[in-house]
């Protein structure tokens, strides 16, 4: 990870440095490194923007149900969503971030149920809960809140896209080329004609 605030914000959170091991086990790949690293990354992101707008420390504070919406508000900033146009610059990463808070959430469910030391286990039992919680409407509204909103970026982009039409007007001008050379060149053979010296073979 490139030095900056972005990895210093991955580097001091506990939670999502469990969530890339754990992402690096899941995926035991050598070329995952950059893949988790960019996970990582996403997630620091997340966690800064929450930052400007919650009173959490670190990213395992978010994880209440309470917090849903500021999640998906920093998400929609994290994403780079205009709200005035309807548009995401980063659609397929605010499609993804739901899969991604859903493994978060495993990841930090796990690491209570399990009493890791890197989280106070004081109030274990509600913050199990919280997560539960909160990973509900994750799995069942983030479709609704945010990835809709990217995927109709995402949709607009295709309808934008200029046709190709001059390419295939230039594919058929030289199939009509290949198949004339082909024909002058099959007739010449039948009547055992001198072979131009340009024709390769």
């Amino acid at each position: 990870m490139r030095p900056d605030k972005i990895s210093y914000a991955a580097k001091c959170d506990p939670l999502i440095c469990l969530y890339g091991e754990s992402y690096l086990q899941k995926h035991r790949r050598s070329q995952m490194n950059v893949v988790v690293s960019n996970k990582m990354r996403e997630m620091a992101r997340l966690k800064i923007a929450l930052q400007n707008s919650t009173t959490i420390n670190t990213l395992i504070d978010v994880l209440k149900p309470e917090l849903y919406k500021y999640i998906g508000a920093a998400t929609k900033i994290v994403s780079g969503y205009n709200s005035y146009r309807k548009t995401c610059k980063s659609s397929s990463l605010a499609i993804h971030m739901g899969t991604n808070l859903k493994f978060l959430s495993d990841v930090a469910r796990k690491a209570f149920i399990t009493k890791d030391s890197l989280f106070n286990l004081k109030d274990r039992d509600k913050n199990i809960k919280n997560i539960s919680e909160l990973r509900e409407p994750i799995a069942n509204h983030w479709c609704n809140d945010i990835s809709s909103l990217a995927n109709n970026t995402l949709n607009e982009k295709k309808w934008e896209k200029p046709k190709l039409v001059s390419l295939t007007k230039d594919i058929q001008i030289f199939q009509n080329y290949v198949n004339k050379m082909a024909d002058e060149a099959y007739s010449n053979l039948n009547r055992r004609e001198c072979i131009p010296d340009n024709i390769k073979f």
